[in-house]
């Protein structure tokens, strides 16, 4: 048997319900978010994005509406000697953290100098991409010692182990699950006073929001209430 049709009533319901949850991301991810508010945003981010039935996307489809939304996002650098990489994005105090990268030896002033450029000569000839979001949710934000970890996991790795859905600290699922916890205890890597995962998850916030069909979507409610 096929899918039910749904009502006026169930359509309004979920519209309702992802205009909630991307209002509250826009209005929280104004300034830099706290561990607690990230929490509430890896569930709000599941919700929409991640569950069996992202409800951006569905409601998308049962507007007719075809196709993907576009996230702008950039891939992580090449350089292959630091142990942690993350990509860059987020803003406090009119500062830009473009990446995010850790090694395990002390750095003369020439190789800062020399990662730096390089990075810089990446970032010019590879400008960020517009991606599809499923594209870009199975995309890496972070690499830790090789592994590369999608933000459709950190995204979860928040929202499941964390607290922001379950509070489960034996989940040990996958690779990147592993890496994650790596990365929190041994030992830990903070960006503004947030863990990395914690601060990579503010990143994926603002990439989401920053999609020119999800403002769009917000605009247009704004327009008609």
């Amino acid at each position: 048997m096929g899918r039910r049709q749904v009502s006026d009533r169930e359509l309004e319901e979920l519209r309702s319900a992802v205009l909630a949850d991307l209002r509250w991301l826009r209005d929280h991810a104004a300034e830099q978010m706290s561990e607690p508010e990230l929490r509430e945003a890896s569930a709000r981010m599941r919700r929409l994005l991640v569950d069996q039935h992202p409800t951006l996307q569905v409601l998308r489809k049962l507007n007719g509406q075809r196709g993907e939304p576009k996230v702008l996002s950039v891939d992580l650098p090449k350089d292959s000697s630091a142990a942690i990489f993350a990509s860059g994005g987020e803003v406090a105090a009119g500062t830009r953290i473009e990446q995010v990268s850790v090694h395990h030896k002390a750095l003369s002033a020439e190789e800062v100098k020399r990662l730096y450029e390089a990075s810089k000569r990446e970032r010019e000839e590879e400008p960020p991409k517009a991606r599809p979001v499923s594209v870009w949710l199975s995309s890496p934000g972070i690499r830790v010692r090789g592994v590369k970890i999608s933000r459709r996991e950190i995204i979860k790795f928040v929202a499941n182990k964390l607290g922001g859905v379950h509070w489960d600290p034996n989940r040990n699922e996958t690779p990147g699950d592993r890496a994650l916890d790596q990365l929190r205890t041994s030992p830990t890597v903070q960006v503004m006073e947030l863990d990395l995962v914690y601060n990579q998850l503010g990143v994926i916030v603002r990439e989401l929001l920053a999609s020119r069909e999800v403002e769009e979507l917000l605009q247009q409610a704004e327009g008609a209430s």
